[in-house]
């Protein structure tokens, strides 16, 4: 079995099938089986990507945000700087940060993967820093305009953390030996 974040199937994307017809036939083939959770595993307040997001920060989160996201409140204000710095330890990772509203963070909200959309809400709720894994070009005017403090931090590498904790949990409830294949795509 290949437990996966993003599945092989997409509504609304046009010429799909030509991509995924393959790779089905090689799973069945094989007979290898595919658990997908692509937002359910954004959102679970255990073992998704935002709340493993979080616990890396050591910050608890107060409330959903933005439907698949959290929104949370650290013990003491840090730095953009130094939140950014920790991400990119524990993710191992290089984050692009925009310091375009406080520098000083107490409420954060995360949105794993691609949060662009989150940013209005963002702003809605007034949080001090939104972190995401990737936003559009395009997003950049809107958060320097509405003084946002950004930080992306990877889309693949915001998005595998959930994964992750996925394996660790059947390896201790079913004993299974359980392996990550890391297949990053530098975005």
């Amino acid at each position: 079995m290949v437990v996966v974040h993003l599945g092989l199937f997409w509504k609304g994307t046009k010429g799909a099938e030509i991509l995924t017809k393959p790779k089905v036939k090689f799973l069945k083939k094989n007979k290898i089986s595919v658990y997908a959770a692509h937002l359910p595993l954004d959102k679970h307040e255990k073992y998704g990507n935002n709340i493993i997001l979080f616990k890396l920060l050591n910050v608890k989160p107060k409330e959903i945000f933005d439907e698949v996201g959290y929104l949370g409140y650290l013990k003491k204000t840090r730095s953009v700087s130094s939140i950014a710095n920790e991400l990119e330890r524990k993710l191992d990772t290089r984050c692009k940060v925009w310091r375009f509203g406080k520098n000083k963070i107490k409420k954060i909200a995360i949105v794993s993967g691609s949060g662009g959309l989150s940013i209005s809400e963002a702003v809605k709720k007034k949080v001090d820093l939104f972190i995401t894994g990737e936003i559009s070009h395009g997003s950049y005017r809107l958060v320097k305009d509405v003084r946002l403090s950004v930080i992306t931090a990877g889309h693949y590498k915001t998005e595998t953390v959930g994964v992750k904790e996925v394996g660790k949990l059947l390896e201790r409830k079913f004993k299974l030996k359980t392996v990550f294949i890391d297949n990053p795509t530098g975005m």
